[in-house]
């Protein structure tokens, strides 16, 4: 029985899924917006008890990392080095386009893109298509205004995260699609599941680097 630890922390708020053999076991989200690294054990402990398991009992850690909140990001790799460090276990990382883009592997030879808000009039996108093989991207995760993304999205995609509905008055006019709102927010969940799936593809043990596409605007001072 496989079991994995899983964390958000790309949204303003923080969540903790267990899932088993691909089930979900119990997912916690946080109401608070603020101290997300303080939040994150205080919910990982909380998950750990609820089930009566230490980390000797987990199989694997999963984490996203972006794009999203730059705040939340490094906070949920600091607290995943430290887990791992700790645990010696395995981490499989997730994007917050693969935790969305996961949840339609039964979606075959069709064009799937993932929108996310990026604010000041952009989105994050990438977009895949699920083969008889696994998962390919079709388009490197990217920053982009809502007329270059329209002009790239495939007709007849499956559009879904928290950035297609700004899309939709452009799409209308230009293509056909189908929208998708059931993943607007990603949480710890969908994370467990997209590295459950991974997991089956022997994709994990990858590197905690952060994707941020969009340079922060907190900027180091010159020397």
């Amino acid at each position: 029985m496989v079991k994995i630890l899983a964390i958000d922390t790309c949204n303003s708020f923080c969540s903790v899924a267990l899932i088993e053999n691909g089930q979900i076991i119990e997912t916690i989200c946080s109401d608070e917006t603020s101290k997300q690294a303080e939040l994150l054990f205080s919910l990982i402990l909380k998950i750990l008890h609820n089930h009566n398991l230490k980390y000797s009992n987990l199989d694997m850690l999963a984490l996203t990392v972006g794009p999203g909140s730059f705040t939340g990001i490094r906070a949920g790799i600091a607290a995943m080095h430290g887990m791992k460090l700790a645990s010696k276990l395995p981490v499989v990382v997730v994007s917050c386009f693969e935790a969305i883009a996961l949840n339609f592997t039964d979606t075959i030879n069709k064009n799937i893109s993932i929108v996310l808000d990026a604010r000041r009039n952009q989105v994050y996108m990438q977009s895949f298509m699920h083969t008889i093989s696994g998962m390919v991207s079709t388009l490197a995760p990217s920053l982009l205004d809502y007329e270059q993304a329209v002009r790239l999205i495939a007709q007849d995609s499956i559009i879904a995260g928290s950035g297609a509905e700004l899309l939709e008055d452009l799409l209308k006019i230009n293509k056909s699609y189908i929208l998708n709102e059931d993943f607007n927010v990603i949480t710890a969940d969908m994370v467990a599941k997209a590295a459950w799936y991974k997991y089956l593809s022997n994709d994990i043990n990858q590197e905690l680097v952060p994707l941020y596409i969009r340079p922060s605007d907190a900027k180091l001072p010159k020397q």
